[in-house]
């Protein structure tokens, strides 16, 4: 089964066993195939990472296991931050007269 990976630097191919390979499996491969650290990949459906793909389901629980899939590989800052909670200020009119 063919997967796309797509970087900042482009988008390549890789041969994966079907369907039921994991996150993992593709994150080794790729390690393999392009020198680049397991540990250093983040894999996710959305361009930016925020919602990165869990190294223990497969492709097709993650609704990749179609050929000719894509991923996108983030690789060093794996995840985005969550964001900080905004704090909700309630001023009063009185308040904004008195000012």
């Amino acid at each position: 089964m063919i997967l796309r990976v797509r970087t900042k630097a482009g988008t390549w191919r890789i041969d994966v066993d079907g369907p039921q390979t994991t996150i993992l499996a593709v994150k080794q491969l790729i390690e393999q195939q392009k020198n680049v650290q397991a540990a250093q990949q983040t894999l996710s459906k959305d361009p930016k990472g925020d919602k990165p793909l869990d190294d223990a389901a497969t492709l097709q629980q993650c609704r990749l296991g179609d050929n000719g899939a894509m991923v996108h590989l983030i690789v060093g800052e794996a995840v985005a931050l969550p964001r900080r909670p905004r704090k909700k200020i309630e001023v009063s009119r009185e308040q904004l007269e008195s000012k």
